[in-house]
């Protein structure tokens, strides 16, 4: 399903969408965090293609989307990364950028998108070449709102907003949380090897960390989906057995952690018609054309270490568990149901020093432990701790406060 033919139905919704395709394509002209992949207008088309073919079990259906919601759709697909082009970095080396600062420059390049968007673009810009648009003003908050949602640090933040603030431009209902669902599965099913350009990786020393995110593009030769089932054609050199398979395996686990996030919204949302099978059909072929690089030694060792296979080198410096204290997260309108097991919550809490919330992953133990400390605690009593498989309970006592205890 070709998304923009469809809005030209809609031919002043299609005019503004042509100049923001314009104003994006000026933006991306010079590329300003080269070393990240391609996240221009060619990543906005891809995106837009992708979408096309997620949403057509929704065509000619009662389901599918309004002109409103199809124009801040496609208009989020341009938008959403251009916080790239504003981010100051100049504290966080290219040769040696690793995840940490990987995942800080994701944050703040989605904040940014939306600050921007909020702002009309215009107070954001201070380049005599640069003359963006005129956005009805009551789609933007929508479009920014869509756009931070892209990132996975945003995603349940966004959710909750629409699920709070229900959007209605112009006096006509848009369904934000499925908007900002689809713009983040679409956004990581782009995996497409046109996504990276190996020379120009001639310009700047490129981190391990950095060349396994190049590198997992560059072996993506397709990516499908037919009827809510997604493909993909995994192309390798010769001599590739040894990282082949763990390529494969770390596009698929994000792919069905993405795709396990947006499914509850997606049904909810289209009466139950829009889901995407979290089991990704993986093709693994082998290329003759000599046109594909073989994986660095380097970035290697880095992909290991991201799937856990080979331990990073101990530091002399004792290391404490993979801890991390946030914030508590708010339920978000996924969650339905369970009153059987909100009262025996209840009931337990007033007897029991330990509640142990337990199943298998992607059932929803998130949203439920949410959803009782909403219900029955106060938020001041409350810390909030992730924890990793290998995390140990001397560790977290200890991230409490409480060292002397164990």
């Amino acid at each position: 399903m070709d998304l923009e033919e469809k809005l030209k139905q809609s031919s002043d919704l299609y005019k503004t969408l042509k100049e923001i395709e314009e104003f994006c394509k000026r933006i991306w002209r010079v590329p300003f965090l080269s070393w990240f992949t391609s996240h221009d207008v060619s990543h906005s088309k891809e995106i837009i293609h992708l979408l096309g073919q997620i949403l057509s079990p929704l065509e000619n259906t009662p389901e599918s989307l309004n002109d409103h919601e199809l124009f801040i759709l496609l208009a989020s697909a341009y938008l959403h990364d251009i916080g790239m082009q504003y981010l100051k970095v100049e504290d966080i080396s290219v040769d040696k950028l690793n995840s940490d600062e990987y995942e800080i420059i994701r944050k703040r390049h989605a904040e940014e998108s939306y600050n921007i968007i909020l702002k009309r673009v215009q107070e954001s810009l201070h380049r005599d070449d640069f003359h963006p648009p005129e956005i009805e003003e009551e789609y933007l908050p929508v479009i920014a709102w869509v756009s931070k949602g892209h990132a996975t640090e945003f995603f349940e933040e966004t959710i909750h907003y629409f699920h709070e603030n229900p959007a209605t431009p112009l006096n006509r209902h848009v369904r934000g949380e499925l908007l900002a669902s689809l713009l983040l599965i679409a956004d990581e099913l782009d995996l497409q090897s046109k996504r990276v350009k190996f020379p120009e990786t001639e310009k700047f020393n490129l981190s391990d960390f950095s060349y396994v995110h190049w590198f997992k593009h560059h072996y993506v030769d397709c990516v499908e989906i037919k009827n809510g089932n997604v493909s993909l054609t995994l192309k390798f050199p010769v001599n590739a057995d040894e990282y082949k398979k763990l390529i494969k395996e770390l596009i698929e686990t994000k792919l069905k952690v993405q795709i396990d996030k947006v499914n509850p919204i997606l049904r909810k949302t289209t009466s139950g018609l829009l889901h995407l099978n979290n089991v990704v059909n993986i093709q693994i072929k082998t290329d003759d054309t000599g046109t594909k690089r073989a994986l660095t030694n380097g970035a290697l060792k880095e992909l290991k270490k991201m799937l856990k296979i080979e331990a990073p080198e101990k530091s002399l410096v004792t290391q404490k568990e993979d801890i991390i204290h946030r914030n508590i997260p708010r339920p978000t309108s996924i969650f339905t149901g369970r009153k059987d097991e909100l009262c025996r919550f209840k009931e337990a809490l007033g007897r029991s020093n330990l509640i142990s919330i337990e199943g298998l992953g992607g059932i929803g133990k998130t949203e439920f432990a949410a959803q009782c400390i909403e219900l029955y605690l106060q938020q001041n009593n409350v810390i909030w701790f992730d924890c990793s498989p290998d995390s140990k309970l001397d560790s977290l006592i200890d991230s409490c406060g409480y060292s002397d205890i164990l």
